[in-house]
């Protein structure tokens, strides 16, 4: 015989205004909160504090030194994404790491609050 549906579960039932409201400020939520990363990033312990005051790949100024990035350098934006040397700003406040020759191994870009958190970065 006919298997009695439950109304209240109907696949046909009407969404309400009020549920379309809450959906959408659930989703309005998650996109706020995908910009904001509710984790903080951990940089090596020889990861030094430093300012880029010129960028033009191979060439990179931290402070007032002069450093070579190698092919195997990784630049991270402030999403911590990966970018190629074209999209550095000219000028960022950053925490990189030098390899064993002395060549930028790895370049962090800062957000607001990590610069905040770690303070400015020294005079060199």
């Amino acid at each position: 015989g006919p298997v009695a549906m439950n109304p209240e579960f109907h696949p046909a039932r009407r969404v309400t205004a009020s549920q379309w409201l809450t959906i959408l400020v659930a989703m309005l939520l998650c996109a706020a909160m995908m910009g904001t990363p509710a984790w903080a990033r951990e940089f090596p312990k020889e990861a030094r504090r430093g300012a880029v005051t010129a960028f033009a790949y191979p060439q990179v100024i931290i402070g007032k030194k002069a450093y070579r990035m190698v092919p195997a350098s990784r630049i991270r934006d402030r999403q911590n994404l990966i970018i190629m040397p074209s999209a550095m700003p000219p000028k960022a406040e950053v925490m990189y790491r030098l390899d064993f020759s002395g060549h930028v191994q790895d370049l962090w870009i800062l957000t607001p609050e990590e610069v905040k958190a770690l303070g400015p970065a020294p005079k060199q």
